[in-house]
Formats: C-alpha cells, structure tokens, sequence
C-alpha cells in the first residue's frame, strides 16, 4: 500500500505538458478558400433562378386573378369586356382584398403626380410599371385630384375594342386575355397593348420582362409562360393572328377576322 502511494504521488507530481494544437498551414486555408468560393459560385446562380421562378410565379398569379376580376365583370355587365382604354380602372372594383395605394411621386413618364398602385397589376419583374389613363378622384373636400393606374400587363385589345362578349370568343384557350407589356422602352416607345405589327407579327410591341420570355393568361384562364424567340422577333406563341383575334379566317389578302357579336350566324 505504501509502494502504491509513492507512485500515485509520483504521478501527480510530475509536470504536465501543455497542449498546443497544430496550426492550419497556408495551403489549407487556401484549399478552404477555393471550396467555399467554388460553392458559392454553385449556389448563387441555383439560389438566383430559384428567385427568378418565384416571381414568374408570381406574376402567373397576378394575371389569373385579372382573368377572374374580368370575369366578374363580365357578370355584372352583360358578358362584356372592359374597354381596352379603361380595363383596369374598371375591374379594380372586382379584385377582391385589395386596397389601392394612391401616392403623389414622379413617375419616368407621367411626371409628378398621384399614381395608384395595385399589388395584382404589378410583376414584380418590372423595373417600371407603365400608366394607364387619367382617372378623377373626388376628395372629401371637394376637389377633385388626376389618378392614373401603375400597372404592368396589357390586354389583347383586338378583342376588348370590338365590344365583344366574352361567351362568344370560340377556342377560348387559344386566345390571349392579358399579358405581360411594357411601354418603358427609352430607345422606341414601343406600345404596351396587343395589336398588329411588322405585318403578321404581334408579339414584339411589349418588352421582356423575365430573363427568357413572358407570361400569358388566356381566356379560358389558364397562364402560360412563352419564351422569346429574337428570330423573327416573338414570344414562341402562333403568329399573329391567331393567338389575338378570335375566329381568323384566311380572305383577301393576309385574311380577314370577326370581332364583332351578331344575331345570325359569323359568316
């Protein structure tokens, strides 16, 4: 037990050694460096089209809710779509949980003024939503103030113009409602609604608002995303007419088409 003892007490008496952990070498910290950056550079481009997706999400949603805004319209007006001029100061009525948001800023076009803003007529893709027409507003004191709607879509005005009923539109899934448009093209002012140009080609009078195309809501309510094609210059939909005006028939010349609801039969 003595014996024991001694070597117990040796063991506690002796020095004890103090623990340094080896250091990182600088070519581990650069084998670091060049693995983080390396999944940096593959997750940002991944986290990017993640973002990009939820936004073209998004703006389908917008303009599904505009389809059903329209519809509800419809109802209430004897199956008739909005004017094209005033399409979206007339549905805003019928968007259903939303408050317009009236603000006096400077728009890049319209200058200074009261511009209202509605969640469902932006995409949130644009850089700068177009405007639609003066609308007065009266005031609680009694005057009266110019609003004009902020809004990023367009609707196919070869149908909206025609005072045509929306029953009537046969092939309902193949005729363009509203669609991503634009008119904030500084180099051409190019127009931010659906109508001919360049002859047979409707599809390049609005800019590009997602990375590869735009988006689209047909009658029939579904949206679809069409990519642009710079070749001839389209959204990769039917030439025109055929996505924009109901009932195309081939005639005279590039053809002729029926806009327009009558008691007989569209001859």
């Amino acid at each position: 037990m003595v014996a024991s003892h001694g070597v117990v007490g040796r063991a506690l008496s002796s020095p004890r050694r103090a623990w340094n952990p080896p250091a990182f070498t600088l070519i581990e910290i650069l084998v670091v460096v060049a693995i983080v950056a390396l999944l940096v550079a593959i997750l940002l481009p991944a986290m990017g089209r993640a973002r990009d997706q939820a936004r073209n999400l998004q703006c389908g949603t917008n303009l599904r809710t505009i389809n059903q805004a329209t519809l509800y319209y419809a109802q209430a007006n004897q199956d008739s779509m909005p004017s094209s001029g005033s399409s979206f100061e007339r549905i805003h009525m019928y968007l259903h949980k939303t408050i317009p948001l009236e603000k006096y800023e400077t728009h890049p076009f319209g200058g200074p003024g009261w511009y209202v803003f509605v969640e469902y007529y932006l995409c949130p893709m644009d850089r700068i939503p177009h405007l639609t027409g003066e609308l007065e507003r009266r005031q609680p004191d009694g005057t009266t103030i110019q609003l004009e709607y902020a809004t990023s879509y367009g609707i196919n005005s070869r149908v909206a113009s025609s005072k045509r009923r929306i029953g009537s539109v046969r092939q309902p899934s193949t005729i363009v409602q509203f669609c991503d448009s634009g008119d904030d093209d500084f180099y051409g002012g190019g127009p931010w609604y659906l109508s001919e140009q360049n002859g047979k080609t409707n599809q390049v009078g609005h800019e590009l608002h997602h990375r590869t195309g735009n988006q689209f809501v047909y009658f029939d309510g579904h949206v679809a995303f069409s990519k642009f094609i710079r070749t001839p210059p389209q959204y990769g939909l039917p030439s025109f007419p055929h996505a924009w005006i109901p009932e195309w028939k081939p005639g005279y010349g590039d053809g002729v088409y029926d806009n327009y609801v009558r008691p007989g039969p569209v001859p």
